[in-house]
């Protein structure tokens, strides 16, 4: 084994070459849910490690490197072409582009820094990549290096100190510690006990500083009663059916309250309601529910479809679409309200839209690409929600909370921000179903444990087909259910106001490494010029 490893790192031809990248990108595919070993992470960006070693070209490490990212992306997201094909094939072949920017940079700048140096570099630039590819429109943050961690609770517990990023710079930098030891062996040479005591001594005290952080509890400020609903219905025709969909969950809602009348608050999924609720055409819906909700002291929140008019095309933005019926133009929203019965709803419009299937990135600025979106049964076109939003609980003392939709939970950045606004606990709707039964479910459900890490708040999660469920503000897993079943949940939630040390000091990490590196780059430069 370490023969045929030795010679596929150290002496490669181009079939070992390949096999090399193809072992370190998979275990990338294989740290993520459903696979979770993620102790696979430490060691899978080795193979490029050793191709920078030893290939100092410019296009040839650069090209070697898009395999290594294209390969990780094809295992780990093949369950978006269940959806949709052309969107799968894109995301798979573009978004490896946009991370290697800073591996871009990384192969520009090496050429002035010597040793641990030039790896070091290359890790404060893909750290501070994550962060800042996470920001735009054409935003996908799924394959962050800290995505690849669930299985260890004590990393992901320093999310609370540095958001997801300190993480992702946890596993780099086991990566590059364990590089010198894992080079030593395949050499045929012992490792010094330097060599092997900095990764065991680091690796254990980020365990166990990580079990410490976890240990430490906020204050509770409440408890509410809360349910989920999980109504099992079929993406793919559940806008052929949306008085059925509705009366579905009406039934559901019932059967919790008859079982447990403290329940103050129902979760519905995402766009489960087919109506425009806060428009004239959904009122009879609406008017329904609130009556429901007041008189069994209860409120819904739910996803449906929101729409605003324009009067003219000079107040109308470039993407709007344009309504024969009601000859004014409009956007219609990914949205979620919540009905109480006892305040006017409000509308959250969903803000982290799907590149191309939900929105067209920059559409307002190159309105003529507004059509060039990927078909999700008839979704797509989404305006984008202007700003973040948390609903209040009426009757309870200090149940504040936002409902991120689908996508959105997988962006550390945005989540912080309903948290920053008061947030006392989290909520997540989605609609899962569209990949069948396949890695993609699991891997989004656990991004909702990140967050609650990151933010120190309970989520309570409802997705359509699966998987729903409670997680409290350490990431464990209260309750859930199975994966495309029809169920109920229902839990008692703590409501948390102090705020994290990720809450209190923002995203200080991704900017740290990004002045280490230029430290780094500075230094060498320098030094260069010296000689």
């Amino acid at each position: 084994m370490i023969n045929w490893l030795s010679d596929l790192y150290l002496k490669p031809n181009a079939g070992r070459e390949f096999g090399g990248l193809f072992l370190g990108a998979l275990f990338i595919c294989l740290s993520f849910p459903p696979f979770n070993l993620s102790f696979l992470a430490w060691f899978s960006l080795l193979p490029l490690f050793f191709l920078f070693e030893r290939e100092s070209g410019f296009w040839p490490a650069w090209i070697r490197s898009y395999l290594y990212l294209l390969i990780a992306h094809t295992t780990t997201l093949y369950w978006i072409c269940f959806s949709t094909v052309a969107g799968g094939i894109l995301a798979i072949l573009v978004n490896p582009v946009f991370m290697m920017i800073p591996i871009t940079l990384f192969l520009l700048l090496r050429q002035f820094l010597t040793g641990w140096q030039r790896l070091a570099l290359l890790g404060g630039l893909w750290i501070f990549g994550e962060y800042f590819l996470s920001l735009w429109e054409l935003a996908f943050p799924w394959m962050l290096l800290s995505n690849t961690q669930f299985l260890f609770s004590p990393v992901l517990q320093w999310a609370s100190v540095g958001g997801a990023w300190l993480v992702s710079g946890w596993v780099f930098l086991v990566n590059l510690l364990v590089y010198p030891v894992i080079k030593s062996v395949l050499s045929g040479r012992q490792a010094t006990h330097r060599e092997i005591q900095i990764p065991v001594f680091t690796i254990s005290g980020i365990i166990l500083a990580g079990y410490l952080i976890g240990e430490y509890e906020l204050p509770k400020t409440g408890r509410i009663q809360a349910a989920v609903i999980q109504p099992n219905v079929d993406p793919w025709i559940k806008w052929d059916q949306d008085l059925e969909n509705y009366e579905q969950l009406m039934a559901l809602s019932r059967k919790v309250i008859d079982q447990d009348s403290t329940v103050r608050l129902i979760v519905w999924p995402e766009t489960a309601v087919g109506y425009y609720l806060l428009d004239p055409r959904g009122e009879f819906i609406r008017k329904e529910m609130e009556d429901y909700t007041a008189s069994h002291h209860t409120a819904i929140l739910t996803g449906f479809p929101h729409i605003s008019y324009y009067e003219d095309s000079l107040t109308a933005p470039p993407s709007a679409r344009w309504s024969r019926m009601s000859q004014k133009y409009y956007h219609h929203y990914n949205a979620a309200t919540l009905i109480d019965g006892h305040e006017p709803a409000h509308a959250y419009s969903k803000i982290s839209l799907v590149p191309f299937a939900e929105r067209v990135p920059w559409v307002d600025s190159v309105p003529f690409m507004k059509d060039l979106r990927f078909n999700l049964s008839g979704l797509g076109g989404w305006g984008k929600g202007r700003d973040t939003t948390n609903f209040k609980l009426a009757g309870t003392d200090g149940a504040e909370f936002p409902s991120a939709i689908c996508y959105e939970s997988a962006f550390p950045e945005l989540i912080s921000r309903f948290t920053s606004k008061g947030a006392t606990f989290l909520t997540v709707i989605t609609n899962d179903g569209w990949w069948g039964n396949t890695s993609g479910y699991h891997q989004h459900f656990e991004f909702s444990r990140l967050r609650a890490i990151e933010n120190r708040r309970w989520v309570v999660r409802s997705a359509n087909n699966g998987i729903s469920g409670f997680i409290d503000e350490k990431g464990r897993v209260i309750s859930s259910t199975g994966y495309w079943t029809e169920q109920t949940l229902t839990a008692s939630v703590d409501l948390i106001s102090e705020h994290s040390v990720y809450q209190k000091t923002g995203n200080w990490f991704p900017w740290l490494a990004l002045f280490l590196s230029a430290g780094l780059f500075t230094t060498g430069l320098f030094s260069r010029k010296k000689q």
